[in-house]
């Protein structure tokens, strides 16, 4: 599709057959309308998110996970398509199990983040003094 079909397409409000990002168009049904199978499950795709906002690296998690980045990046959007097509029918499920996973998992890791920086950051304990007896 040209520029022009683009424009034109998204002046039309044709939908989302219009968009040249993948993420956008991202389909939710499969082969003969059969659910498509998410890359990662949501309950791992939200403790994952949750930990990498809570201040670990991505690459590190994705590193540690096993996960290639593609995969990654193909979970973020099919669930992200996922809650929106969710949300244009006024359902949400989806993004309430999100956000309740995302949370709790969050606090997790904010929490384990935050006893690592203490620990970090403490003085070192200093040693009792030494006395020498003359005898």
């Amino acid at each position: 599709m040209g520029a022009r079909a683009y424009r034109a397409g998204r002046l039309a409000g044709r939908g989302e057959g219009n968009c040249p990002r993948p993420f956008l168009n991202a389909s939710l049904s499969g082969v003969g309308g059969e659910a498509a199978k998410p890359p990662l499950a949501l309950e791992r795709y939200a403790t994952l998110n949750a930990e990498i906002e809570a201040g670990e690296m991505l690459a590190t998690v994705l590193e540690r996970e096993a996960i290639p980045k593609e995969t990654w990046l193909s979970a973020q959007a099919f669930w992200l398509a996922r809650m929106a097509e969710e949300a244009t029918g006024k359902r949400f499920e989806t993004t309430k199990r999100y956000q309740a996973l995302f949370s709790a998992k969050r606090k997790v890791f904010e929490a384990r983040f935050e006893r690592a920086r203490k620990k970090r950051d403490r003085e070192p304990p200093k040693a009792p003094p030494i006395e020498i007896f003359a005898g």
